[in-house]
């Protein structure tokens, strides 16, 4: 019998541009890829909201959670979000920009 109460990752929400914090003058950057969550099982439905840090070749540096909307609180599904955030997710590339810090949201359905 199917345990009841897992589930699969589900879409992947932004808005397709970024904005940076930061005054390097490279204040949109257009995201080139989504991160795949179709692999990750969940036992809740909520938002995942992350703030990462992009380098100048489009890469994700540094990512951290933004707890106080994000409604996910099982800390593997979490980390199991973030690692696929950092390995599929690229922005275009930026010669000589400084690091800039975007949003990311990811919507988790059952």
């Amino acid at each position: 019998m199917p345990d009841p109460f897992s589930g699969r990752g589900g879409r992947v929400s932004d808005y397709g541009k970024a904005v940076g914090f930061g005054g390097d003058g490279n204040d949109k950057r257009t995201r080139l890829s989504e991160a795949n969550i179709s692999a990750i099982q969940s036992t809740e439905k909520g938002l995942i909201v992350l703030l990462l840090t992009i380098d100048a070749d489009g890469k994700v540096i540094e990512t951290t959670v933004n707890n106080e909307v994000t409604t996910i609180k099982n800390e593997a599904t979490i980390q199991q979000v973030i690692a696929c955030v950092e390995r599929d997710v690229k922005y275009e590339i930026a010669i000589n920009a400084k690091p800039m810090k975007v949003k990311y949201f990811i919507k988790i359905e059952l």
